[in-house]
């Protein structure tokens, strides 16, 4: 059963509201996120640096796993299959 095109495009106007909302409290003088002088600034780049490598990493694994899940292995010849 196809989604609806109604369905799709409140959905596209309504998900990114929430990430939206949380992203307003990423500045200011009382933001965690906000690194407040060089040493911190260092530890947030560093931080960044890690979580791509990780999210790439992830992304790297998980495709080779479904690659290799959805091959054809095709006909072995018993001779090579012991």
């Amino acid at each position: 059963m196809p989604i609806s095109r109604k369905f799709t495009t409140c959905a596209t106007r309504i998900l990114p509201l929430p990430g939206i909302l949380l992203l307003g409290g990423c500045a200011g003088r009382q933001s965690a996120l906000a690194p407040g002088g060089k040493d911190p600034a260092q530890v947030y780049l560093h931080f960044l640096v890690m979580l791509g490598d990780a999210v790439a990493l992830w992304l790297g694994l998980n495709g080779l796993f479904l690659y290799f899940t959805q091959v054809d292995r095709g006909h072995f010849a018993r001779r090579h299959a012991n």
